[in-house]
């Protein structure tokens, strides 16, 4: 938690300090790194900036984020469980056993993996039950944010919007989602060329993913991440569980 405290510290001071253009848009963090820190979509920076310019530079701003983000996604967890046809007692449940996890006090605050996510799988499930101008341009606005605020929402984006196709074909709120990828992705796409640049990104892609490991050093990692943030029972349930989901067609192809 202080080294991404820490790190959205930087960002904000020398965006103050050196103005937008001057701290790439908010990327820059001198002097943890000369290298401007694109290797994220830029949405929650932007948020952290936005925060910042209301209630100054300090501690207690930075940890808001994180926490009310953390803090409103579950509620998010339980709507979008209900819009999705499940009894509210088995959302419920499902959400307690998530939160009382080391993984989600680590990943379900401290960044936006989680909410923009959520919010965008609601505003298309409502779009694809009702035909509704207003139905659609949530969910296209709902989509560029989640593509703008983190790589799951760059990933889920494409394969939500094929099954939003699925369902109700080409009509306009396939439409206003596609305009909502487009644009989140051109965010990305600038924020990226605007700091580091691409050579860079893909040069640090490469080191994370390109390490000279067997598959069986490989699996033995993710295991030994996987107990360290998540208990054995929630391991043993984990199973089950994601076969249930590919069962029932409500979350098939969520």
């Amino acid at each position: 938690e202080g080294r991404v405290l820490g790190q959205f510290a930087l960002h904000i001071r020398n965006f103050w300090d050196l103005g937008p253009s001057g701290s790439s848009f908010g990327a820059d963090w001198r002097p943890f790194s000369d290298v401007p820190y694109t290797h994220h979509p830029p949405f929650l920076t932007w948020l952290h900036l936005a925060v910042s310019a209301v209630f100054g530079q300090g501690l207690w701003p930075l940890k808001a984020v994180s926490y009310l983000a953390g803090l409103a996604t579950v509620p998010a967890f339980v709507r979008v469980g209900r819009r999705l046809g499940f009894p509210t007692l088995p959302v419920v449940v499902a959400t307690a056993v998530l939160v009382a996890t080391p993984f989600w006090w680590v990943y379900g605050r401290l960044g936006l993996g989680f909410l923009p996510n959520l919010l965008m799988v609601g505003a298309i499930w409502r779009a694809a039950k009702r035909r509704s101008r207003r139905r659609a341009t949530l969910a296209g606005l709902a989509t560029a944010v989640a593509v703008a605020a983190s790589w799951p929402g760059v990933f889920l984006a494409p394969l939500l919007w094929l099954w939003l196709l699925r369902q109700r074909g080409l009509d306009r709120a396939a439409r206003r989602m596609a305009v909502g990828m487009f644009v989140g992705a051109a965010v990305v796409v600038l924020w990226v060329l605007q700091g580091a640049g691409l050579g860079e990104l893909v040069d640090h892609t490469g080191t994370r993913v390109g390490l000279d490991r067997t598959w069986g050093e490989f699996v033995g990692r993710q295991w030994r991440f996987a107990r360290g943030l998540l208990p054995w029972w929630y391991l043993v349930l984990a199973g089950p569980a994601l076969v249930a989901g590919l069962w029932d067609a409500r979350s098939r192809y969520l």
